[in-house]
């Protein structure tokens, strides 16, 4: 579970900044390393519950975002977050059906957690340009359409 502390705060950073489009510069090396340090001392060493895990990881990437970064689309923000914080609900579930349906050792839920994070790198690397275009504050009219356009 170490190894899922640690991989999946650098997932969901790399989701918020290809969501967020904002160009990696120095003070996003000290947040992220602040960020990835926390979660995983959150996650395995103190061994609190990933729901407050994700409160935590949201809190700290919306202060970053809001304070730092100067961004003052609120709701874009907002938006980032709650889908990544989403995909990580379905990984974390997702492990959790397998672990319960087949009877399997860590080190192969650790591939199989692996494979999962590798497709939703995939996903996003394909579909980041119309997820952002969708958590845009300019679409929100037209949100139920572009998600119909975005699946089909």
């Amino acid at each position: 579970m170490f190894f899922q502390a640690l991989f999946s705060p650098v997932i969901d950073l790399y989701i918020f900044y290809r969501l967020s489009g904002w160009k990696f510069k120095r003070e996003d090396y000290a947040f992220s390393i602040v960020f990835i340090g926390t979660c995983v001392l959150a996650g395995s060493v103190v061994q609190i519950d990933d729901f407050l895990v994700d409160i935590i990881q949201a809190f700290l990437i919306f202060l970053f975002s809001y304070l730092v970064k100067k961004e003052k689309k609120v709701k874009f923000i907002f938006g980032a977050i709650l889908f990544f914080e989403l995909l990580d609900l379905l990984i974390t579930i997702s492990a959790e059906i397998i672990l319960l349906i087949f009877d399997i050792s860590s080190s192969s839920m650790t591939f199989v957690f692996l494979l999962v994070e590798f497709v939703i790198i995939v996903i996003i690397q394909k579909y980041y340009l119309k997820i952002r275009k969708l958590l845009n504050d300019r679409n929100r009219n037209c949100q139920i359409f572009c998600v119909n356009r975005f699946f089909s």
